[in-house]
């Protein structure tokens, strides 16, 4: 809930934006504040230590996957180089709360008994820098790279009868960033910026079960842990305008642009990050003498997303635009574990989400007649791969289809900018949060599906995506749009 609310948030500050300053150059020093949402996931390690180095194994994990919400202040300083250019740096710290649940039990009957375990990213801070082009005098494209270091929580653990501990110290993380984003000036003064970043961590040794130290499983083992971190960020920033009047007020030419009523169709890629929880409760046939359930919130995944589409628009007087649209996702967003015991013994299990059909509707305000800021709201369907586990010894091997996942069906939103190049060219920049319902899986369908009588598995994906896309527009029902007041 924590995640739709800040969504919800950004979108009404997007609304609220209704009144576009005639805004002179960028040049100044700024302070903001602001927030959103996130996902991580936490690749886990695991090789030999260095008491057995004759007996060399590893093993992966990847992903650990978490994601909620975050709070963000911030403050930088821009410089505009010329009518169109605007160079910038800056720092900001946000307070996370991107949580994992790797554990969860609950056990009422025959016994009461609880558990769980879980780790957080609890905050970060970014130092980097921006270059930026204005599209308009008061509308800034931007993009941003720079160094972050995260903190992340120790995977604690926690049971019935006040037992707790740590089962892996963890620490402070260091690595880059990556974004970009669009920035429009309220007033002259005031500015609304959303912006997506991608953070990639470093990994770093990590302690299992700190307290033991006789004999300490440390040596026998090395952990690492190698986080990832995207967020979807929306601020307001108050400038000073120090240095203010420096450049020339040369406005910035745009191509003409009739009006947006027009169907298009769509191409473009992006990247996601996914998050699924699974959950086993007893089946039918042990439902009657256990009650509880075994679940994780922590299956998580990333990669690469290819997308198309097509929509139609409609142009509402000169500042508000609505439309609809159909699109289609092919992602990449894996979650694997891996085994190796000296290249002879191998093993695995994954799966991926695969595909996502959308049919949605946006919303959107012209800051201009070429540059569309907008929120969307729709229906979406994604399929999930199977989870397969495989394995071999030396030069045999096999697999087999750990479970039947199916496909999930939900609701996504999200929010986006799309800047007119040309008459029938467009450029459009979104980031969608995408939470379907969970469904039953089916457990060893091929070789003992009678194990679903005795155990009954759920699944519940989430996805969240940033997408860039060239959209062609075909003008059919064009007209000329008044211009802007």
């Amino acid at each position: 809930m924590r995640g739709k609310t800040a969504t919800a948030l950004c979108l009404g500050l997007l609304a609220a934006g209704t009144t576009v300053a005639k805004a002179d150059e960028w040049t100044g020093v700024y302070i903001g504040i602001g927030g959103g949402m996130g996902a991580a996931v936490h690749e886990l390690s695991v090789e030999n230590g260095p008491a057995i180095p004759q007996f060399p194994f590893a093993a992966s994990l990847d992903g650990l996957g978490g994601d909620g919400g975050f709070f963000s202040l911030g403050a930088g300083v821009d410089y505009q180089v010329n009518s169109r250019w605007v160079v910038g740096a800056f720092f900001d710290y946000d307070w996370m709360s991107l949580d994992t649940e790797v554990l969860d039990l609950s056990v009422s009957q025959p016994i009461s008994f609880s558990a769980g375990a879980d780790i957080e990213v609890e905050d970060m801070w970014s130092v980097g820098g921006r270059i930026g082009h204005l599209v308009t005098p008061s509308t800034l494209l931007f993009l941003t790279a720079g160094y972050a270091r995260a903190d992340i929580s120790d995977l604690n653990f926690r049971g019935s009868g006040r037992i707790s501990g740590t089962l892996v110290r963890v620490g402070d993380f260091d690595g880059y960033f990556i974004g970009g984003g669009a920035e429009l000036k309220i007033t002259q003064a005031i500015s609304l910026k959303a912006e997506y970043r991608y953070t990639d961590l470093g990994d770093e040794k990590v302690t299992l079960l700190p307290g033991l130290t006789s004999p300490d499983p440390n040596d026998f083992v090395t952990t690492k842990l190698d986080p990832s971190i995207q967020t979807a960020r929306l601020a307001l920033n108050y400038r000073f305008g120090l240095g203010r009047g420096e450049v020339e007020p040369d406005p910035v030419e745009e191509a003409p642009v009739g009006s947006w009523t027009q169907f298009y169709v769509s191409a473009g890629g992006g990247y996601a990050m996914s998050n699924s929880e699974l959950t086993l409760t007893p089946g039918r046939l042990i439902s009657n003498f256990i009650d509880g359930s075994l679940g994780t919130d922590g299956l998580g995944g990333e990669g690469g997303a290819f997308t198309i589409g097509a929509g139609y628009d409609l142009q509402i007087g000169s500042k508000i635009v609505a439309g609809a649209f159909v699109d289609y996702t092919q992602h990449d967003a894996d979650f694997d574990v891996s085994l190796n015991f000296g290249n002879v013994v191998r093993g695995g299990l994954g799966f991926d989400i695969r595909d996502e059909v959308s049919v949605g509707g946006r919303l959107g305000y012209l800051v201009n007649p070429s540059t569309l800021f907008y929120g969307t709201v729709g229906y979406s369907h994604l399929d999930v791969s199977d989870t397969i586990v495989s394995g071999s010894i030396g030069a045999f091997g096999g697999s087999l289809r750990l479970a039947d996942n199916g496909s999930f069906s939900g609701i996504f939103f999200g929010a986006g900018v799309e800047a007119k190049l040309t008459d029938a060219i467009s450029l459009k920049g979104e980031y969608r949060y995408t939470d379907v319902d969970s469904s039953g899986i089916t457990l060893l369908p091929d070789v003992l599906p009678v194990v679903n009588d005795v155990i009954s598995a759920e699944l519940d994906p989430d996805i969240q995506t940033v997408r860039l896309s060239l959209s062609y527009r075909f003008g059919l029902g064009r007209e000329e749009a008044a211009p802007l007041k």
